[in-house]
């Protein structure tokens, strides 16, 4: 499997359609394991609730126009445990790129304090503490190694997206 730098030069020719493909989390999904479930969640209706690390989301869409195309999602992330919301994304039950194997989104944290001075007149970072709020993100690449999103190449016609595993807690719209 090639990794996104090779992916990305492959498609170089292609380009960003101006319409964006908009999918519902909670409609038409395929839940295959995992405890993951269509209910409200935090003032929200319709809301695809994944409390496991386990099990995977499909939908099936349509592509009008082929060309390259961003993957952005809507979530919540409600895990205080974990520094980022982790998963891997198939299309048409593979990874397009390597780096679709091990996909991470940011979560939203605060500070907990202000910032301090130690003996020496240097700033001590203040702690961070993770807070629910919905945010909605493209998907880059693992720790912000590239600011830019992934682009994923698409034909035109009907195809599938599958998330895999996400790290437990989170709520998609």
């Amino acid at each position: 499997i090639e990794n996104y730098t090779v992916y990305s030069e492959n498609n170089a020719d292609k380009v960003a359609p101006v319409a964006e493909i908009l999918i519902n989390a909670a409609e038409n999904c395929r839940i295959a394991a995992g405890e993951i479930s269509v209910k409200e969640y935090s003032g929200k209706s319709d809301v695809l609730v994944w409390e496991s690390n386990e099990g995977s989301v499909s939908w099936n869409f349509n592509v009008q126009q082929e060309g390259k195309y961003y993957l952005r999602f809507n979530y919540l992330s409600f895990n205080n445990n974990a520094s980022s919301v982790q998963f891997s994304a198939e299309i048409d039950g593979r990874y397009p790129f390597f780096e679709a194997s091990q996909l991470e989104m940011p979560k939203a944290f605060k500070c907990e304090n202000d910032t301090k001075q130690d003996d020496k007149g240097n700033d001590i970072r203040p702690d961070l503490t993770a807070y629910e709020e919905w945010i909605t993100s493209p998907v880059n690449a693992p720790g912000g190694a590239d600011n830019n999103p992934y682009a994923f190449y698409l034909s035109a016609g009907q195809h599938t997206l599958t998330v895999n595993g996400a790290v437990m807690g989170i709520a998609i719209v």
